[in-house]
């Protein structure tokens, strides 16, 4: 497997990089020192994954213990090796325990503990409530918390819980949608007068970037105006993540390049537009600038690449001879998307295909770029 898509492994799944020796990371200010992780093993797990998100149980199972052979300190693999075996059926307990030894403060063995008491038509409001605490800024941890308090009756808990997360989830259909249901089984009027506007204003606003609006950007980008292409997004609230990956779907990878690293050098934690920047300058043949993009990005968890990023992702890996990554890379369901971000991604999958404007032969563009 090429440098690049070793590489691409090590940010998928939230580990610094591939060899058999320590290295020394900066995450939100804090120095912590990680270990390197054999490239065996992270192929092992990312074939576990995909068969997992399959549902072919037994075969993520084995390889899932592939995986550990080769990285038996693997905590995430562990908890996942015990949310397969806990779905065959069989007992996860000694999975878990070996997840809990390496790192007891890992929030999603707890979240999978509780998961797989479901699974087995049980509850364990404890895991679920540990998972929480050890990553309170988790909206899914925070919203099986509010679920798992109502179901316990504690419902004024739940509520204030529900009320704090749609402060700081303003824009999360989900969470809008917990909080109303909240609010009517409370009989909190109020409450539900508000999520009901709120996820109106949020209805009305994901049906308002049609694919027109796309494709009029795009075709503002193949007319080499991109300053109409940027005053367009704007009008249509349309990101600036959307827009680079506009930029390299139509076939313009130097553009989507300078717009990418202006992102990044004002917000060095943007790892979806890194991602984005690389497969940019990747197509671009920008090899030192594709390095400056992938070796300054810190390891983000998988769960926190949006679309867009798992879908360059997936693409670098793929120019590089790895495998197709995007089918196993969790992310949000199809009721979740945000509308604009799944069109472009859809785009960005299917580059030069889109019928709403001529496109130039990508070749041109990396030509052009050299």
């Amino acid at each position: 497997m090429g440098r690049i898509a070793a590489t691409a492994f090590c940010l998928l799944l939230g580990l610094t990089a591939c060899a058999r020796y320590e290295v020394t990371r900066v995450y939100g200010g804090h120095v912590r020192t990680e270990r390197f992780i054999d490239e065996v093993a992270y192929r092992e797990f990312l074939r576990a994954a995909e068969l997992e998100a399959r549902g072919e149980w037994r075969a993520a199972a084995l390889a899932y213990r592939a995986a550990l052979a080769e990285d038996p300190e693997s905590v995430e693999a562990w908890v996942q090796l015990g949310l397969v075996t806990c779905r065959m059926g069989a007992d996860p307990a000694r999975s878990f325990s070996a997840a809990e030894q390496l790192d007891a403060a890992y929030a999603p063995l707890w979240s999978a503990r509780g998961a797989c008491a479901r699974v087995l038509g049980r509850r364990d409001p404890n895991a679920i409530e540990r998972a929480f605490l050890l990553d309170p800024d988790d909206e899914v941890l925070a919203l099986a918390q509010a679920s798992s308090l109502l179901e316990q009756g504690a419902r004024e808990p739940a509520a204030r819980l529900l009320r704090d997360l749609a402060v700081r989830r303003p824009a999360s259909l989900r969470v809008w949608r917990a909080v109303l249901d909240c609010a009517i089984l409370t009989k909190a009027l109020a409450w539900q007068r508000t999520a009901s506007l709120r996820l109106a204003e949020l209805d009305a606003a994901s049906r308002s970037t049609p694919s027109t609006v796309i494709e009029d950007i795009e075709t503002a980008l193949v007319a080499g105006t991109p300053e109409l292409a940027v005053a367009r997004a704007r009008a249509a609230r349309v990101g600036t993540a959307e827009l680079v990956a506009l930029a390299i779907a139509v076939g313009q990878p130097a553009l989507a390049l300078v717009m990418a690293e202006r992102v990044v050098a004002a917000d060095p934690a943007a790892t979806d537009m890194r991602l984005l920047g690389a497969l940019a300058a990747d197509l671009a043949k920008a090899p030192l600038r594709f390095d400056s993009l992938m070796n300054g990005a810190d390891a983000p968890q998988p769960e926190l690449l949006g679309e867009l990023g798992r879908a360059a992702l997936s693409e670098l890996v793929l120019r590089h001879g790895g495998v197709k990554l995007s089918d196993a890379v969790p992310g949000p369901s199809p009721t979740e998307r945000d509308t604009a971000t799944h069109l472009v991604r859809a785009r960005l999958r299917l580059r030069g295909q889109a019928s709403s404007a001529v496109r130039q032969p990508l070749d041109s563009f990396e030509s052009r770029a050299k």
